[in-house]
């Protein structure tokens, strides 16, 4: 009888740690996606300033496109700010 019992919390156990295994590589998986937003939203900012840029005539043009680089930037980090957290409330 002793046997069956320890057997059974250890099967138990193996089940938890297996479920929070589990649990831990959808996090990562959750945690990657965010990363690589954040970073592809960086990179078509940058990406339109540079076109902005290159369009540009004047300076006031180009300060144009560096003010809406900005805008852009911190758009991008309102969002990963918005998903860390969705993140840390699950």
């Amino acid at each position: 009888m002793k046997k069956l019992i320890i057997v059974l919390i250890t099967l138990f156990a193996a089940i938890v740690v297996h479920a929070e295994q589990g649990k831990d590589a959808e996090r990562f998986a959750k945690m990657k996606e965010i990363k690589l937003q954040g970073i592809d939203g960086r990179l078509s900012a940058s990406q339109q300033e540079r076109s902005c840029v290159n369009a540009a005539a004047t300076n006031d043009a180009v300060e144009a496109c560096a003010q809406a680089s900005r805008q852009a930037m911190k758009e991008v980090e309102q969002q990963q700010k918005s998903s860390w957290a969705s993140l840390k409330n699950k």
